[in-house]
């Protein structure tokens, strides 16, 4: 199961003990019960809301992820910032739009 679909799974779950835990610990007065079933609900909505806002992984081949690794040491730059323009560039060729990134990224001034 990928990792990204088992958070999506397990930290469900895991708010719904949580909560069924703190409403026992509630009724029954048993106070770090409470803190602990708060502390676990807190922590799993702080898990949910960076899992909301997280890229979905994209594969890449072994061949085009060297490729960027050695473009952004040549460069000196993240291998995310050479990926934009690796992109941007080919995006470019389909809509006929310039690519956006460094000035003369492609031998242009």
């Amino acid at each position: 199961m990928p990792q990204v679909l088992l958070g999506r799974v397990t930290t469900p779950a895991i708010a719904l003990v949580a909560t069924v835990g703190l409403g026992d610990a509630l009724a029954g007065r048993v106070w770090d019960h409470v803190a602990l079933f708060a502390s676990v609900l807190a922590l799993t909505a702080v898990q949910a809301s960076a899992m909301a806002t997280r890229h979905r992984p994209v594969p890449v081949r072994s061949d085009l992820a060297r490729w960027l690794t050695a473009r952004a040491l040549a460069g000196e730059e993240t291998v995310g910032a050479v990926a934009d323009r690796a992109i941007s560039a080919y995006r470019a060729g389909f809509v006929g739009d310039e690519p956006q990134g460094r000035a003369g990224s492609r031998g242009r001034p």
